[in-house]
């Protein structure tokens, strides 16, 4: 796993950001936001119904006029089926860059773990050398280090566990 990574944000990066962010909402102003049981009651187009749709967006398009078809239907079918595309396609885009930012922020985090393990082990050090105050600081990292270690299951860090060993670190302490 990789020990360092920097991401040159700054505080005028991240105002920048959420300037971006802010512009970003402000585009995107028709968005909405279901309640859970809206969502249940949807026919919502996943993989298996979006050849569905686009067949018979393309007979609309194809043979409309024989379909008898009243022309506000064929549309505002029309419109939503591109609005649709469009979102759809976005969503690609937005799905790629959260899990970016969710796989920078875990990494990010499994590096200020493993570094602050290593702050506990030197406590535990200067506790040996007799530096005053030092068993307090020990007590109260080794208190929150044991409440962030829920028990290990599977071992591959899955489960919030598992993490690979810092070299010169006794995972057990």
């Amino acid at each position: 796993m990789q020990q360092t990574l920097l991401t040159g944000l700054t505080p005028a990066r991240i105002a920048h950001i959420k300037s971006l962010y802010q512009d970003l909402k402000a585009e995107l102003d028709f968005l909405v936001q279901l309640q859970a049981e809206e969502r249940s009651r949807l026919n919502a187009v996943a993989e298996g119904r979006l050849p569905f749709i686009k067949e018979a967006a393309e007979v609309v398009e194809n043979y409309g006029d024989d379909l008898a078809m009243p022309s506000d239907e064929i549309g505002s079918l029309t419109v939503h089926f591109a609005d649709y595309n469009d979102m759809h396609m976005l969503m690609g885009l937005f799905a790629s860059l959260f899990e970016g930012i969710s796989d920078t922020t875990m990494l990010l985090g499994a590096i200020c773990y493993d570094k602050c393990r290593l702050v506990r082990k030197y406590v535990e050090l200067a506790i040996m050398r007799g530096v005053p105050g030092m068993e307090t600081v020990y007590q109260d990292l080794s208190h929150l280090w044991e409440r962030s270690n829920p028990p290990r299951e599977n071992g591959n860090g899955s489960n919030g566990g598992a993490n690979p060993p810092v070299p010169g670190i006794d995972p057990k302490v």
